[in-house]
């Protein structure tokens, strides 16, 4: 989940978002080793680092407009807007095209 200069990641565990990993960031472009679809430079981060393999979901919070946008970011590392949602109902969102794209 990325916010302003913030991205935070989270692994569902028994039907509830866990969260692992948060960083700090600026609006300063870079490559970040092993986070291919992430190019924001990181400044200060606690957890632990995500090693993503395969498809996963993101979600970006724009509380300013009370909007979030998910997708999905592929194998590959490229990201594919799904949707929009009403950020006052929360954040992470049901995403009903994710089965379309994870392996199971």
């Amino acid at each position: 989940m990325k916010e302003e200069n913030r991205i935070d990641y989270y692994k569902v565990r028994q039907g509830k978002a866990v969260q692992i990993w948060a960083a700090k960031t600026t609006n300063d472009i870079v490559e970040n080793k092993g986070l291919p679809f992430f190019s924001y430079k990181i400044v200060q981060e606690i957890g632990e680092r995500p090693s993503v393999k395969g498809a996963f979901v993101y979600y970006e919070n724009h509380g300013a407009i009370a909007a979030v946008f998910y997708g999905i970011i592929n194998d590959q590392g490229k990201a594919k807007q799904l949707g929009e949602a009403d950020g006052n109902k929360g954040v992470i969102v049901d995403i009903p095209e994710e089965k379309n794209y994870m392996k199971h």
